[in-house]
C-alpha cells in the first residue's frame, strides 16, 4: 500500500514511461531471482519474504503508473471507455493470472513458471520502450475567470504570485 502511494507521487512528478520501464526491470529482476531460487531448491524463507515484498511493491507502482498513463494515450472522448477497459482487464488478470500460474506450475514446475513471468515482463518492457515519452500531465490552462473564482487566485498570473507567493500544490510541482 505504501508503494502504491509512493508510485502515485512518482508518476505525478516524473516521466511515466521511464518510471514504468524501471518498474518493469525491477519485476523482471524479482521474477528471475524467484526462478533461480526455485531451481536451486529449498530457498531461505527470508529471501522469499523479501522478494515477495519487492514484487508486491513493484506491482503496486506498476498499477498506479500504468493507470495514470491512460488519459495521455486516448482521445478525451474515448477516455471513459478506456478507463473501464483498463479496470476490466486488471480484474481479469487478478483471476486469470493465478489460474494460469497454477497450470504452468503443474505442467512445467515452479522455476519455469517464474521464468515465464520474467519473460512476460520483458515483453512489457519492449512495448513500453516503443511508446513515446509520456511526461507529466499538462497543467490545465486557467483563465482569468477561474482565477477570479478562487479566493487565492490561480497562482499563474504575476499579480497573484506577488500577493500570495508561489503556488503551493500537492499535484503540480
Amino acid at each position: 500500500m505504501v508503494m502504491a502511494l509512493l508510485g502515485g507521487a512518482l508518476a505525478d512528478r516524473h516521466d511515466r514511461r521511464r518510471l514504468l520501464l524501471a518498474d518493469q526491470a525491477g519485476l523482471v529482476a524479482g521474477a528471475a531471482a524467484l526462478a533461480a531460487l526455485a531451481f536451486i531448491g529449498s530457498p531461505p524463507l527470508v529471501a522469499l519474504y523479501v522478494l515477495g515484498a519487492l514484487m508486491a511493491g513493484f506491482g503496486a507502482v506498476q498499477n498506479v503508473t500504468a493507470s495514470s498513463m491512460v488519459p495521455n494515450l486516448v482521445a478525451p472522448e474515448k477516455l471513459r471507455s478506456a478507463i473501464v477497459l483498463n479496470f476490466g482487464l486488471y480484474q481479469l488478470t487478478l483471476v486469470a493470472g493465478p489460474a494460469l500460474g497454477g497450470v504452468l506450475i503443474g505442467l512445467l514446475g515452479l522455476g519455469a513458471a517464474y521464468t515465464v513471468d520474467a519473460v512476460s515482463c520483458l515483453a512489457i518492457i519492449a512495448a513500453v520502450w516503443a511508446m513515446a515519452p509520456s511526461g507529466r500531465p499538462a497543467r490545465p490552462a486557467l483563465t482569468s475567470r477561474s482565477c477570479a473564482r478562487s479566493p487565492k487566485g490561480c497562482g499563474s498570473c504575476a499579480a497573484t504570485r506577488r500577493s500570495w507567493g508561489p503556488s503551493r500544490s500537492t499535484w503540480w510541482p
